[in-house]
């Protein structure tokens, strides 16, 4: 496999062309004339994450043609974009975008395991990442140093190949055995840290001692409690647990249907206290009406005795003529009986409303006396009855646990 044309695009730009051939390629130049960038396009090409040149230039594309024992593929990645398209004349490879990196996520196929695959290399594959033999997936970033580097100092003695980050240096030199002799390392057991193993062998020695602890202290307790049952009929003081416990279970259940009629009951009552409520509410705003009423017929009425006492003219002021005194309706008496009938309406309302405060106030007492039922049931049920049986079925245990110790022994 090769690089074989790497272009460099962009909007309104020229199409910035290098081609390579088949073998060793050399580039050197003068400094700042593009060399480093090109090896950087390629690495940004195959899932590099910092761009190979400045934005400001005008360029955000990058094209890479690699040629492969199977065909050709022809990879284009627009600048900040985390998927490539990729064309390819390998028979039975798709078209279309490729993720550049691997992850439960993928809704394409990764760019690497096409590359692999056109070396032959059977995708996915693991190799070694560090001492321990701990995995990690191969993929052509990994060897990518051998196939293209910068070498500035003639004289160095270290590897132009090797990577220069430790870390780095032990995935490519498992990467590096299988190219050259298809050895393939990522079946290898992980080898465990010393300080892991001293860890375990102590954790294991710890559980060890606190076991031996546990029995030693379960043994004296269990002589303990068979001192403590020497001379008690286990059997019947058992049966008598027993019956006490369907004792307080019954007593349980009798409660707990108490407590739900009581629910039923509140249930009740709390609606006939909204009703009453209502009606309060209802009697207080038609109360109001009354009184209003009351104002009203107030007003009519003593505005009619005050016109009265007022002076009538017998003679007009314009013409001298005499005025013929037009008879007044009175409304003193309808107002008066309108009176007397709100009065009475009022009178009735407020007995009306009195019974329903007595109501309401007998509706509110029985059921502030149902809930404090409700609630001693409660702190019987959960204060008293519940720890009983708690006790009691511990006390069944340690017969039974005693019973079992007494059978063994004997």
């Amino acid at each position: 496999m090769y690089f074989e044309k790497i272009t460099v695009k962009g909007e309104g730009k020229t199409d910035s062309i290098i081609e390579l051939k088949q073998g060793v390629n050399i580039i050197q130049g003068r400094s700042n004339t593009g060399k480093t960038a090109i090896i950087r396009c390629i690495d940004y090409a195959l899932g590099a994450s910092k761009l190979p040149i400045d934005e400001s230039f005008g360029y955000n594309e990058i094209e890479v043609v690699i040629s492969t024992p199977k065909g050709e593929i022809t990879i284009n990645r627009v600048f900040q974009k985390n998927q490539v398209t990729v064309s390819t004349t390998i028979p039975d490879a798709e078209n279309g975008l490729y993720d550049l990196k691997r992850n439960k996520n993928n809704k394409h196929p990764v760019l690497s395991d096409l590359l692999l695959s056109s070396m032959g290399i059977n995708v996915p594959c693991g190799i070694i990442q560090n001492k321990d033999f701990k995995k990690r997936q191969l993929t052509i970033r990994t060897f990518l140093g051998m196939l293209m580097f910068i070498h500035t100092d003639i004289g160095s003695e270290t590897s132009i190949i090797e990577p220069e980050e430790k870390t780095a240096k032990t995935p490519f030199l498992s990467a590096l055995l299988l190219l050259l002799n298809g050895e393939n390392l990522s079946e290898a057991k992980t080898q465990t840290k010393l300080e892991i193993r001293v860890a375990r062998k102590k954790a294991v020695e710890d559980y060890i001692n606190k076991r031996i602890s546990t029995t030693t202290k379960k043994r004296n307790d269990l002589e303990e409690q068979m001192k403590l049952f020497e001379g008690v009929d286990i059997e019947k003081a058992m049966r008598q647990a027993l019956d006490d416990v369907n004792n307080i279970e019954t007593q349980i259940q009798e409660l707990v249907e108490e407590r739900r009629k009581l629910v039923e009951q509140l249930q009740e009552l709390q609606n006939k206290d909204s009703e009453s409520k209502m009606l309060l509410f209802r009697y207080h705003e038609l109360k109001t009406q009354y009184i209003s009423d009351i104002k009203r017929l107030n007003f009519i009425v003593d505005g009619e005795m005050v016109t009265k006492s007022l002076p009538t003219n017998a003679t007009c002021p314009f013409c001298e003529g005499k005025i013929i005194p037009r008879k007044k309706e009175s409304y003193i008496d309808s107002a008066r009986a309108e009176l007397s009938r709100i009065i009475k309406q009022m009178n009735d309302l407020a007995e009306i409303e009195q019974e329903i405060t007595i109501e309401k106030q007998n509706i509110d007492a029985e059921i502030k006396k149902l809930k404090e039922r409700q609630e001693s049931i409660k702190q019987c049920i959960d204060a008293e009855l519940q720890p009983k049986i708690k006790a009691l079925q511990e006390l069944i245990t340690q017969y039974r646990s005693y019973l079992q110790i007494k059978k063994n022994w004997m």
